[in-house]
């Protein structure tokens, strides 16, 4: 029985000493101070992302309708459509502000609203 414990010991000891940290238990995520840090952002399906934002941008600049433009990425015309009119609308859309403003808006916490 105290064989174990001494074994035990060494392998934490080891551990220890090589600032080896178990990806098992999560101790892998943490940081020096012990805090789990801000998770990792992922977006979801159902939100545009950044290569279809640019694809909107460069149809707009071609002069190209927000119907045409939601076949071509394979959205509905609504949505290109609430995206391009919630960052500018057509004369000043532009993918990179865009992407910025969702990313913005995605951040937690919200402000209150009261």
């Amino acid at each position: 029985m105290a064989g174990v414990g001494v074994a035990f010991l060494r392998a934490v000891e080891s551990l220890d000493s090589n600032d080896q940290r178990d990806t098992a238990s999560g101790w892998a995520d943490r940081g020096s101070d012990g805090s789990a840090g801000p998770a990792e952002r992922v977006r979801r399906p159902d939100r545009s992302s950044a290569e279809e934002r640019e694809s909107i941008s460069r149809g707009l600049e071609a002069g190209a309708s927000l119907r045409s433009i939601a076949v071509s990425i394979g959205r509905s015309a609504s949505t290109v459509s609430r995206e391009v009119a919630r960052n500018g609308g057509r004369a000043k859309y532009r993918a990179v502000a865009a992407e910025q403003r969702a990313q913005e808006q995605a951040r937690r916490p919200k402000p209150s609203a009261l």
